[in-house]
């Protein structure tokens, strides 16, 4: 076990903002993700008694912040 020291606990509360982070979170403030999932999920494929059988399609939510 490693003893912690003043300096490291001091800076493990501190994260480094990347490029990542940072359009990703000005993703989350432009796009109207709830409008869009509104507008786009009757037309998504689900799975139910009238598709035939195949695998479970990604869930709306993950596909569109893949993709988009």
């Amino acid at each position: 076990m490693k003893q912690i020291t003043f300096a490291s606990s001091e800076y493990t509360h501190k994260k480094i903002i990347t490029k990542r982070d940072l359009f990703l979170n000005e993703m989350k403030k432009t796009v109207p993700w709830v409008r869009l999932l509104n507008i786009i999920e009757p037309y998504y494929s689900k799975k139910g008694k009238d598709n035939p059988p195949m695998p479970m399609p990604m869930p709306l939510k993950s596909m569109l912040r893949i993709y988009f």
